[in-house]
């Protein structure tokens, strides 16, 4: 009890310090669960939270597209969302990510300018949307923040990267071969490609 009064006690405080509403402190709750958010100041939290975008994708609704430039982090906080890509124009999915992932932060910290892959939500899903200029701003000024995505990334069995996507390479061109003997040339002629290339000429001919 004495507990759940000084929880109230200090949304009140903070209320009447930073005009913060029920759902700012609703944000600060869930942003506390993650490991990334466990230790930072509260000040600094709280400044993340009243600048999230609480949105709901529909099924294939994208959340952003691969080589676009970043602007957000996002968060899933429920749902499924497919990590895609194309390959020869078509849309390949390669894996599924779901509650909790962190899309975005693994770019940042690597200082990439656009998304690598593009994210499709597969489900109805809850995402938190955060400008990255805030969170560029405290990778800057909090070096605990700093020090704990690393170590979220390193430690974190779903990350995505460059080396757990497949890549498709074009196919060899493969040199057509002539022989020099008499003996040699011979074969050729009675090769298949030869028999259906002079048929082929034949053919044009009449």
């Amino acid at each position: 009890l004495l507990v759940l009064i000084d929880k109230v006690e200090i949304k009140n405080s903070l209320n009447s310090l930073y005009g913060l509403s029920e759902t700012i402190h609703n944000y600060y709750d869930l942003l506390k669960n993650y490991y990334i958010f466990k230790k930072m100041y509260r000040a600094r939290l709280y400044k993340i939270c009243k600048q999230i975008i609480d949105k709901t994708y529909q099924y294939r609704e994208p959340l952003c597209y691969a080589k676009t430039p970043i602007t957000y982090v996002f968060i899933i906080v429920r749902g499924t969302v497919s990590v895609e890509n194309k390959i020869k124009s078509t849309n390949t999915t390669f894996k599924n990510i779901g509650d909790n992932f962190i899309i975005g932060i693994n770019e940042l910290i690597k200082k990439r300018k656009v998304y690598p892959y593009s994210f499709i939500s597969r489900t109805t899903t809850r995402v938190f949307k955060i400008p990255v200029d805030i969170i560029k701003e405290l990778l800057i000024t909090d070096p605990v923040f700093l020090f704990r995505i690393k170590e979220f990334i390193k430690n974190d069995k779903m990350a995505i990267t460059h080396e757990s996507i497949p890549t498709v390479s074009k196919p060899k061109k493969i040199k057509q071969t002539h022989s020099y003997s008499r003996y040699g040339r011979s074969l050729d002629k009675e090769s298949l490609p030869h028999i259906i290339k002079t048929r082929r000429k034949y053919l044009v001919k009449s």
